[in-house]
């Protein structure tokens, strides 16, 4: 075959050495490589057109919808007070009804037992995960509070996955059923005695 072989080039590698070896070649993107400022310059401008492409579409497709979120401190406490709860080995699921006819995901992962941020990230990365992956599985019109049940946890998503749905079944049925036990002791109490 004819011509100068042509090399596969690290985006990254060239963004952070400079263009090195590859001065003179034919770029990562097939462009001419003629300076390191060059290649960095169609480095940042693809990675640009590609990020303005997925926009909002990838992040609706792929990512969380901001309204299935939980994030205010009173929808917390609510939670917490009327919620019911369920315990796996890797979770503590609390759930609660809500008016909005969709499940939404509350997260708390606590600085005094995880120390390491990095840590906090990574169970919060999964545990997000979890639920984006197993929402069509989950109970409609819940919301889900998702708590680390033990200090020293480092679970996989598919475990993960696992517990979520059940659990979150689990706690939604314990609140129906506590739910439905209120409204029949409030239904006595208001007939009274004959």
């Amino acid at each position: 075959m004819g011509g100068e072989p042509r090399l596969a080039v690290d985006p990254v590698r060239v963004l952070l050495h400079g263009l090195g070896p590859w001065a003179g070649t034919m770029g990562w993107d097939g462009l001419p490589a003629a300076s390191g400022r060059s290649m960095v310059w169609v480095a940042r401008s693809c990675h640009k057109e590609s990020r303005e492409e997925s926009g909002d579409a990838m992040r609706s497709r792929f990512g969380m919808i901001p309204g299935m979120r939980i994030r205010s401190e009173a929808d917390f406490k609510r939670i917490y007070r009327r919620g019911s709860r369920a315990r796996g080995k890797i979770l503590l699921v609390v759930a609660c009804e809500n008016e909005l006819g969709r499940t939404r995901l509350g997260l708390s992962v606590g600085r005094k037992i995880w120390k390491l941020a990095v840590r906090r990230n990574r169970l919060r990365r999964i545990f997000r995960e979890a639920f984006r992956l197993t929402y069509p599985e989950l109970p409609q019109g819940v919301d889900l509070i998702l708590i680390p049940a033990e200090p020293r946890l480092d679970p996989t998503l598919e475990e993960t996955r696992r517990e979520l749905v059940y659990l979150a079944g689990k706690a939604h049925r314990r609140h129906l059923e506590r739910r439905a036990s209120e409204e029949a002791a409030a239904a006595e109490g208001r007939e009274g005695p004959t």
